[in-house]
Formats: C-alpha cells, structure tokens, sequence
C-alpha cells in the first residue's frame, strides 16, 4: 500500500459524493492514517460522512479564512501527531454574484472572498502546518479546473481564483522545495458534486465533455481523481512538484473539434475522398453537417408482473422535440436489462436518421450508466451493446432522473397499450 504509515489531513470533506471523499476512501485503501476538516452548518454532514469511513477519522474545526482556526487546527493536529506527510486541499467558494454570468458586475468584496477560500488558502494552509512537515518533508495536493489558457462559460471569477490557485501552486512548489515538500494541483474535469450544483451553467461543461474527452468521461465518477491525489501524495512521485495533473479523460489536450471516424468513413466512401484530406473537412462545410448540433435522445422503459414491456423515446434538438415514439412488446428478464436494450436501440435509431448529430442518450436508469459489474449475464451483454454502440462515433449515455425524463409517460402509454391486448409469447 503506498501511502502505508502516512498520515494524511483533507480540509474540505462534505457528503458521499464530494471529492475529498473519493480522496479519504482511496488513501485508507492506500493505509494512510486520516484527519478530515470541516466547519458551520457542513460539520454535521461531515461528520454523518466520515462514519462511512473505516476507521472513522477525528475531524478539525476549520475555516479556512481564518487564521485563528488555521493555528487551532496545526496545534490539535500537533497533539494527535509528531508529524504531518501529506495535506489535500478541497476548498473553493465564490459569492453567488460572483458566477452566472456576472464577471463585469461583479464588487470587489464577492471576488475577495473567492480569491482568499479558493486561492490564498493554499498558501496560508501551507505555511501553518509546515512546522510539521518541514523536518522530514511531505506532499500538498490542492484540487483546480483548468484555467491557465481558457475562459470557461459562468465559471467567472471563480475560473480566475483557479486561475490563481494554480500560481500558488507554483510559488509554493519554489519555496517548500528546499524541505522537500513537494506541491501540485489535480485539475479534475466536471464532477456530480455538490459544490457543482452551486455553479450556474454547470450542465453546459456535462454536456460536451464525455463528447470531446477521448477516453470519455464520467460525470458520477470520482475515483480516477481520488487515486490520482493518493498517487501524488505518495513518494513514488517524489520528483514532482508544482505540476497540473489533469484528471479529466484528455480533454484538456484536444485542441478543437474534429470529425469522427466513422464519419470521416463514410464521407470518403461517400465522395471518394482521400482519408485525412482537407477535402473532407471542406465537404463538411458546405454541407452544413460539422456535428454543431447535439442530439438529446430521452429513453425510458416500464415493466409489468406479465413480461410486458412499455418503451417511449424521446428525441431534441436545441430543446426543442423533433421524435417521440411509445410501443410495448413482450419481454422476459430485469427492468435493467431492457433499459439497456432501449439505450442501445436509441443509439442505432441516431445513427440511422441523425448520423451527423453527437448523441445523448439520457436514461434514468442508473445501472446502465454507472454499472461496473453487471448483476447477470444477460444484462452484462446488454450493457455490452450499448458500450459498443457509443465507441463507434460521439455517442454517450448520461444519467437524468424520472421526473426529467420526458419518455417516462411515452414508457407508460407504450405498457398500456400491449396491456389492452392478449398476452403474447416473448421472442
């Protein structure tokens, strides 16, 4: 384990589906000794939250903006332990004026605040608690969205106070260098987090980013971020410092938009165009098909006692819906498993009449989306189905919960109408 005999503070921990979590879960795993941090009306999350935690971590008061409880928590965590070796930083906040769209509105106080909890605390966390790490040296690890070269829509003067936390990453990386404190900053791509949902506009980075990421993302999905900290945190890494580490399914390293490969195929079969000609691309142009647009595809199925299935589909584009269709059919297995069966008939419907469209598919079910280890057989090859279908061109499959879906009646009306007839036999 590589973070055996290490022990660890992460200031910043919220509920189950905060990062820092996904952090405290992969260092125990790692054998890291915890301590969490918390303050206000958070505490008492954190504290329902680290009991899912084994063994259950003590938890600091902590405010970051203020330097009595800096100095409060270095002398608790003195009592506890001779040492520190590792420190997370997970804290950010901006004034809700300070987000949404509002960057030329914007008073000084609200961009104040958002510099001091997401940048400055960085560095006031680091200088408090290197009297005990400075003797033997440790890893600092602070959590960023990239913003060294982009401007991120209603991001704001958070995208600024990221901007600046990774500049104190870098100052901090020169002067802990001479104790052998190595610091950096994991620039992790969107998240489900509960921090996120605060963010105006935060639906337009989920999207597109499991669009143009190669190796796809996840928006539910924070352990690839967790082993990333643990992995810094350790000393196999123990010649890096003031690094950005992206987490983020290489998003940040595709430069724009590009034509898929099976498009790019069928272009050139199409025109007898040479693959990788710009010709291509100019034949795209002027067809008006450069995959702008992004295909919403709602689907939902429902399940009855007597193996009849209800399916609906719901298709928009820029909002507006363009397909619907309900039906019913026989269906023996698991409401998971026909789930499945509907996203990836979805995905042949787009590809047939939208080829030139990205694709979401948006399911509430969650399993299809979220499942590592299918429960059956069955489903396993149904899940199969659909992973395939989405590694043939932009085509991803998204979580929505029922009361957004819109193909949830299309599902009921499907079910109702092969419940009118006699039971048929299942294929």
């Amino acid at each position: 384990m590589i973070l055996e005999g290490k022990r660890v503070l992460i200031a910043g921990m919220s509920d189950r589906r905060s990062i820092g979590y996904a952090i405290a879960v992969e260092a125990q795993k790692a054998g890291a000794e915890l301590l969490l941090t918390s303050f206000g009306r958070m505490m008492s999350i954190t504290q329902m939250t680290a009991k899912k935690l084994n063994p259950v971590p003590d938890i600091l008061e902590l405010d970051v903006s203020k330097p009595d409880d800096i100095a409060a928590a270095v002398k608790e965590t003195s009592k506890k332990w001779d040492r520190l070796d590792g420190l997370v930083h997970s804290v950010a906040y901006a004034p809700p004026d300070a987000l949404g769209g509002q960057f030329l509105n914007t008073k000084w106080e609200s961009v104040a605040t958002a510099l001091q909890v997401s940048a400055f605390s960085f560095k006031e966390l680091a200088a408090g608690f290197l009297p005990l790490m400075k003797e033997h040296g440790g890893s600092l690890v602070t959590l960023d969205f990239d913003n060294s070269t982009q401007a991120w829509p209603k991001y704001d003067w958070m995208g600024v106070s990221k901007a600046a936390l990774e500049s104190v990453t870098r100052y901090l990386a020169r002067d802990l260098g001479r104790y052998k404190i190595r610091v950096n900053a994991v620039c992790a791509g969107p998240l489900a987090t509960l921090a996120a949902s605060g963010i105006p506009g935060f639906k337009d980075f989920e999207e597109v980013w499991g669009l143009r990421a190669p190796l796809g993302w996840e928006l539910q999905d924070r352990t690839p971020v967790g082993r990333a900290v643990v992995a810094l945190l350790s000393d196999y890494l123990n010649m890096t410092t003031g690094e950005l580490l992206h987490v983020d399914g290489g998003f940040h390293a595709m430069g724009t938009d590009w034509l898929p490969p099976y498009l790019v195929a069928r272009l050139s079969q199409a025109r007898n165009i040479m693959l990788g000609s710009p010709q291509i691309l100019n034949y795209a142009l002027k067809e008006g098909q450069l995959l702008r647009e992004c295909l919403v595809i709602y689907v939902d199925a429902a399940l009855d006692r007597n193996g009849r299935a209800g399916c609906g589909l719901a298709v928009f584009i820029r909002g507006r819906a363009v397909y619907t269709e309900s039906f019913g059919f026989s269906h023996l297995g698991g409401s998971a498993q026909l789930e499945a069966h509907v996203c990836a008939g979805a995905l042949d419907l787009a590809a047939a009449r939208w080829p030139y469209h990205r694709v979401i598919v948006r399911t509430d079910c969650a399993p299809v989306v979220r499942s590592r280890m299918p429960s059956s057989d069955s489903f396993r090859v149904a899940v199969f189905e659909v992973r395939e279908r989405c590694r043939r061109g932009w085509r991803v499959v998204r979580y929505v919960s029922r009361k957004a879906n819109p193909a949830h009646e299309l599902a009921r009306e499907g079910l109702k109408s092969i419940s009118r007839q006699p039971a048929l036999a299942a294929a």
